[in-house]
């Protein structure tokens, strides 16, 4: 009878499995979304969406075949000679993938990138992590926090460059010296 039990347990659980998530494998459209399918919640859900990836892996979006935007795993990278630098959870987004394909991922919590060029990496700092970093037509510009290490107070920032050197802004005042 134990057995039994224990038999009718498994085969419940099985089931529920399947009710966790869509099936985006079922017939008629396999992994094609029709008119009628959708990636979602109904209006009466009382829990918040998740989109979730529970390895240490990216979440990419793609349209049209190319890859647009990209939230970052746990992972540092190397940009500028600066390496092992924490890019956790930073999310980039590119028109067409270049970001990723010509240059090292998202340099600061947001990076908009207009792929055109590869990005800039000369003018890129460590500290430029907490802010939004835009790149494109070989040119840089970075607004948010200035982090500076070892010490506990943070520096509103504005740096860019234009083909040339960078040029820094803090706290309203031009040459701060946030290197």
């Amino acid at each position: 009878m134990r057995k039994i039990r224990s038999g009718l347990a498994i085969a419940a659980l099985a089931a529920m499995q399947g009710t966790l998530a869509q099936d985006w494998t079922r017939l008629p459209g396999g992994n094609v979304i029709t008119a009628n399918e959708w990636l979602g919640a109904d209006v009466g859900s009382t829990i918040p969406l998740q989109i979730r990836h529970d390895a240490n892996q990216p979440i990419e979006w793609y349209t049209a075949a190319l890859n647009h935007m990209r939230l970052n795993n746990t992972v540092t990278t190397t940009i500028n000679g600066y390496g092992a630098t924490a890019k956790d959870g930073f999310l980039g987004l590119s028109p067409n993938g270049g970001l990723w394909t010509t240059g090292p991922g998202a340099y600061s919590r947001l990076h908009l990138d207009d792929g055109i060029f590869p990005p800039l990496t000369g003018p890129y700092r460590p500290w430029m992590r907490n802010g939004v970093y835009m790149s494109g037509n070989n040119d840089m510009m970075y607004v948010g926090q200035l982090f500076r290490a070892g010490e506990d107070e943070r520096d509103a920032m504005v740096a860019r460059n234009e083909g040339g050197e960078a040029e820094e802004v803090a706290d309203g005042v031009a040459g701060h010296g946030a290197n």
